[in-house]
């Protein structure tokens, strides 16, 4: 699972009737310009929020367990109910994914697509596996159902599709990354055909009844193509980003108004299944807090947050990914070993701030550098194909 930020954010436009008049809008968008429109601070702080629900969802239940406390005896109350919903992070990760890319992919060749998906999705991604397969060699998991690290699991875990591989997750996060590829092939489509505001609703038209008739036929590959249960996240992601850069028009509001149906459903189901396993969740509670995602993602395509300037959030933003595909395993281990040894409240400021430290130095040290010469010598290579293709003299 991961959202993305480009670092240009187009501009709003007017708002197109729902059968656009024949001019610019409805060709593909022109190469972007070397004017960098304002950016869009307020998704930094949000995917930075997500990120942090699922952390805190994962290692305050842990770090409690390890120090034979409660979790309301740690955090307190309030802090320990909202943590109980912190899965819902990655529901607002997808929501915050449709926006953020089509917003960076308006104008952009598929060989740029593919480019900027690769760059950010692989070189953090790889070291987290090869980090996080070093500490459960190091410090095996005792639990006698968990599975060893072995040299086939690991190979598969660095395809992303693990799962489909018959291996399981090495992280268990890694789940949601499979579900955001999805996405990225098929919105890769349409960019193939060309972004225009006609073929991007039709798109998101299409893909919410499909998803719609996938779930309803139980079919296995239908529902790995189409992903009917997060669909309507990244469709609203998508819907809201038209809303922010043509404006908003009835058949945009509809269609947003389908996708919040079709989420609350998503969701109520997820609250009533971990309800059963055991956590201290009601649906009710759930689909407020989605209608907070809806309405804070509104008011970011509506402009209601473009006050929010700080530079620093670029980097706040940066560590998301690294820090959602470092927390789990790693900051259970450090709970784990550091038993006996650490007060609860000390062992909570090491199982959050390590995996936090170890994001900074991934991002810092490898991600940017390896997602530079990965994009470089890509680009590289798409060029020679296009030589290559050309006909001879």
């Amino acid at each position: 699972m991961t959202a993305t930020l480009p670092t240009n954010t187009p501009a709003p436009a007017p708002a197109p009737a729902l059968e656009p008049e024949p001019g610019p809008r409805n060709e593909p968008a022109p190469p972007p310009t070397s004017v960098a429109p304002p950016r869009l601070y307020a998704l930094d702080l949000l995917r930075f929020g997500a990120a942090m629900a699922v952390v805190l969802y994962h290692t305050l239940p842990v770090v409690a367990l390890r120090s034979f406390v409660s979790v309301e005896d740690l955090v307190g109350h309030p802090l320990a109910k909202l943590s109980a919903y912190g899965w819902l992070g990655v529901q607002l990760f997808f929501l915050i994914s449709g926006f953020v890319i089509c917003m960076s992919s308006w104008g952009r060749r598929p060989t740029q697509f593919f480019t900027s998906r690769v760059t950010r999705l692989m070189p953090a991604y790889v070291l987290a596996v090869l980090i996080t397969a070093a500490v459960l060699t190091l410090w095996p998991d005792p639990d006698p159902n968990a599975h060893p690290v072995t040299m086939r699991r690991l190979l598969a875990n660095l395809t992303m599709y693990q799962f489909h591989l018959g291996q399981e997750h090495i992280d268990p996060v890694y789940w949601t990354l499979v579900i955001e590829v999805t996405f990225y092939v098929l919105f890769l489509g349409l960019v193939v055909a060309g972004l225009t505001y006609k073929r991007v609703v039709a798109f998101c038209l299409v893909w919410t009844v499909a998803s719609f008739y996938a779930q309803a036929s139980h079919s296995a590959l239908l529902s790995t193509v189409l992903v009917p249960t997060y669909a309507p996240f990244f469709v609203a992601g998508i819907v809201l980003y038209l809303m922010h850069r043509f404006g908003r028009n009835l058949m945009l509001w509809m269609t947003l108004a389908v996708t919040f149906a079709l989420a609350a459903q998503s969701v109520i189901e997820e609250t009533d299944a971990r309800s059963q396993r055991g956590d201290q969740i009601n649906s009710t509670n759930a689909t407020l807090a989605l209608v907070a995602f809806y309405v804070v993602m509104i008011g970011v395509a509506c402009g209601w947050f473009d006050w929010i300037r700080w530079r620093g959030l670029v980097l706040v933003g940066a560590l998301t990914y690294p820090l959602y595909l470092l927390h789990d395993v790693i900051g259970a281990t450090i709970a784990r070993e550091t038993l006996f040894v650490l007060g609860p409240y000390q062992m909570l400021a090491v199982t959050l701030g390590g995996p936090l430290l170890l994001a900074y130095l991934v991002y810092r040290l490898w991600e940017r550098p390896a997602a530079r010469w990965i994009g470089r010598n890509l680009r590289s290579s798409f060029a020679q194909m296009r030589a290559q293709g050309r006909p001879r003299s």
